[in-house]
C-alpha cells in the first residue's frame, strides 16, 4: 500500500463506526495511528497509543509473541493469523489479525496497517462445544449409548460410532428407519409403532424402552429418548435423539424380581417366623404361616408394635390366644 493511499484511508475512514480495530505502525515498531475501536479494545486513551512503542502499549509478553508476524509483514508479505495472546491491561485474548505492508515513494516497506478482530468469545464457544462433545463421547462409551438422526424424506439414519457395538452391525453400515423397525422384538412392535404415530407438533418428545433383536440373534433392551421436528405442514421431517443400551439394567431388575419371588416362596412355606424392621425399629414385614395361630398377633405387631415389643413377645401366650398382646 503506497503512502498516498494510506493517507486517503486515514482521512476518509469513519473510525468511530468501525467494528474492528485498525492501526498503522512504523518500521521501528511504533504506532502512527489507531481508530477508536482499537483504543477502546486495548483500554488506553489515544494519546497513550499514537507515537508510542508497540511493546509499551501491548506489553512485553504480547510484543514478543507477535514479533514474528511483524517481521514477516516488514518483508512485504501480507500476513494473516489467529492467536491467543496475553495483552497488557486486558489479559489473554484471541485475535484474528491481517497485516498489510505499506511502502514509501521508493517502494521500500516503511510499516504496516493492522486490522484486528477480537474472536475470544467465539473461540471459547468452540472450545466449550468441543469439550461438551468429548464429554458426550466419553459418556456414550462408558454408558453404552449412541446419538442418532433420522431423515424422514430419505429414511436414512446417521449414528455415532458406539452404535456398531451395541447393535451388532458394521461401523460402515448405512442405517434406515425400516431396518430399525425390523429389529424391534415382535412383542414390542405395536408399542414402538404407536409411540411414533403419537408424535405431533404439540407432543414432539419420544421416550420408549423396548427389546430389539441384533443380526446375531442376541436380544437386547434399548431406551430411546428423542425429539421430532416437523415441517410447515405438520409432517415429521427428522428425529434426533439418544439410544441407551439398558440390557444389563433390565437383567438386574429381573434378577431382583426372581430373588424376591424365591424369598416369598420360602417365607410362605417355612415353619418359622420371618420378620423385618426398618431403621426406626418398626416392623415392616412379618410372616409365620408355619404356625397359623399366630397370624392375628403378627398383624398387631406390624401395625402397632416396634422391634423391641416384638422381641419381648411371649410366644407361648401367642399360641394360646391370637389376641394376646406382647
Amino acid at each position: 500500500m503506497q503512502e498516498k493511499e494510506v493517507r486517503v484511508l486515514e482521512t476518509q475512514t469513519p473510525t468511530t463506526q468501525m467494528v474492528v480495530g485498525v492501526t498503522r505502525c512504523r518500521r521501528d515498531f511504533h504506532y502512527l495511528w489507531a481508530n477508536e475501536v482499537y483504543a477502546n479494545w486495548i483500554r488506553r486513551p489515544m494519546s497513550a497509543i499514537v507515537n508510542r512503542p508497540i511493546s509499551e502499549v501491548l506489553g512485553k509478553y504480547a510484543f514478543e509473541a507477535l514479533l514474528p508476524y511483524f517481521n514477516r509483514v516488514l518483508t512485504g508479505e501480507n500476513v494473516h493469523y489467529e492467536k491467543e495472546t496475553d495483552f497488557q491491561g486486558i489479559g489473554p485474548r484471541w485475535i484474528s489479525a491481517d497485516y498489510t505492508p505499506t511502502f514509501d515513494a521508493e517502494g521500500n516497506v516503511n510499516g504496516w496497517i493492522a486490522v484486528v478482530v477480537d474472536i475470544t468469545e467465539s473461540r471459547r464457544a468452540e472450545q466449550a462445544l468441543r469439550e461438551s462433545e468429548e464429554r458426550l463421547r466419553l459418556a456414550a462409551e462408558a454408558g453404552r449409548m449412541f446419538a442418532y438422526s433420522w431423515d424422514a424424506v430419505t429414511d436414512l439414519i446417521e449414528r455415532s460410532g458406539e452404535s456398531a457395538e451395541i447393535l451388532g452391525i458394521a461401523k460402515s453400515a448405512a442405517g434406515t428407519g425400516a431396518e430399525v423397525a425390523a429389529m424391534v422384538h415382535p412383542e414390542h412392535k405395536k408399542q414402538f409403532e404407536a409411540a411414533l404415530a403419537n408424535l405431533t407438533v404439540e407432543n414432539p418428545n419420544l421416550r420408549i424402552a423396548y427389546r430389539a433383536i441384533r443380526p446375531d440373534g442376541r436380544i437386547i433392551w434399548l431406551e430411546r429418548n428423542s425429539r421430532a421436528y416437523f415441517n410447515e405442514h405438520g409432517e415429521i421431517k427428522r428425529i434426533v435423539g439418544m439410544v441407551v443400551d439398558i440390557t444389563e439394567r433390565k437383567r438386574g431388575e429381573e434378577a431382583v424380581r426372581e430373588s424376591e419371588q424365591r424369598f416369598r416362596l420360602i417365607a410362605d412355606t417355612a415353619p418359622v417366623i420371618i420378620w423385618m424392621s426398618d431403621t426406626d425399629k418398626l416392623c415392616t414385614y412379618l410372616v409365620a404361616l408355619g404356625n397359623r395361630s399366630t397370624s392375628g398377633v403378627l398383624a398387631h405387631l406390624v401395625l402397632a408394635g416396634t422391634r423391641a415389643t416384638f422381641l419381648r413377645c411371649n410366644f407361648r401366650s401367642v399360641r394360646r390366644a391370637e389376641s394376646t398382646r406382647c
